[in-house]
């Protein structure tokens, strides 16, 4: 977790995770590549429990650094 924020019933996560593809991922065969990613989870709370959640996350670049998907070149 690199960042928590809280404002009324509103509690924001900003985070940081990492791993290495041994195993099949979203229909992709193991590349053995790392991959580091990035993420921001928005929860509200009522009663002392989460009520709703969003989230975002970094897909693509996880994606392009385990090796599935293409980085577009620079121009």
């Amino acid at each position: 977790i690199d960042d928590t924020v809280t404002e009324d019933d509103i509690v924001v996560v900003r985070w940081t995770a990492e791993g290495t593809q041994t195993g099949e991922f979203q229909g992709y065969a193991p590349t053995g590549n790392p991959a580091t990613w990035t993420g921001v989870n928005v929860y509200r709370i009522a009663c002392g429990r989460i009520a709703e959640e969003w989230s975002e996350v970094d897909g693509i670049g996880r994606l392009q650094q385990l090796g599935v998907m293409a980085t577009p070149a620079p121009r």
